[in-house]
């Protein structure tokens, strides 16, 4: 049976834990994809990322109503380090490196996202969800899941049109204003630090409302 003292400590972790939020994510480009996934500390104290880890789910239905729910990439990917209070922490490949110079903290190989619908999980030390992000392509049927089960995901961006979003920022980090990043213009891209603002008229407002589409190819 647990103590007050021990409920007290688990209340307190899992409010600290909630102020950790998927902040940016590219992870389809023109070219070899900048694929980076940035987490941003809204709270006051730094947070410990031992025992967090990254999760990525293919979330496509094919015709035969089945398909989704598998990992991609080498996902799930172990957290390390800490994040400091008004902080950020990025996972990030080669092409980001190659392509806009910047290096993450933690390294993933090229092509670990999906360049279909799939669902991101942040999960704490714990092993609950802290933030969920679902990213669409349209394709009927598609739908943001957890190792195969169905969730309602914090957030859902896309489609972009007829296509999977590049990816997405939070306008004013860890906010709930959600934008959609460009597909071949690299110059909003922020890994490690402050988001670029949208361009005025374009963010849209809400948790878990669909981002507007503005790719084209």
């Amino acid at each position: 049976m647990k103590t007050a003292f021990a409920l007290a400590l688990v209340a307190a972790a899992g409010a600290a834990n909630a102020d950790v939020l998927v902040n940016e994510v590219v992870g389809s480009t023109t070219g070899g994809d900048v694929e980076f996934i940035e987490l941003y500390n809204t709270g006051a104290s730094a947070i410990d990322l031992t025992g967090w880890s990254i999760e990525l789910w293919d979330s496509d239905i094919d015709a035969g109503g089945s398909g989704f729910g598998g990992a991609d990439g080498t996902a799930p990917y172990a957290l390390s380090g800490s994040i400091a209070a008004g902080g950020y922490w990025t996972i990030a490949n080669g092409e980001t490196a190659s392509q806009i110079g910047f290096t993450g903290d933690a390294f993933f190989g090229n092509n670990s996202i999906e360049n279909s619908s799939y669902t991101l999980i942040l999960r704490d030390g714990m092993g609950n969800i802290a933030n969920s992000i679902f990213f669409n392509d349209g394709d009927a049927g598609d739908q943001a899941n957890d190792a195969g089960a169905a969730i309602t995901a914090d957030v859902t961006v896309g489609p972009d049109g007829s296509f999977l979003p590049a990816g997405f920022y939070r306008f004013g980090d860890g906010s709930d204003i959600i934008e959609l990043h460009n597909f071949s213009d690299f110059t909003d891209y922020t890994p490690g630090a402050a988001n670029v603002p949208a361009p005025a008229g374009l963010a849209i407002a809400g948790l878990g409302l669909i981002a507007a589409g503005r790719r084209r190819r």
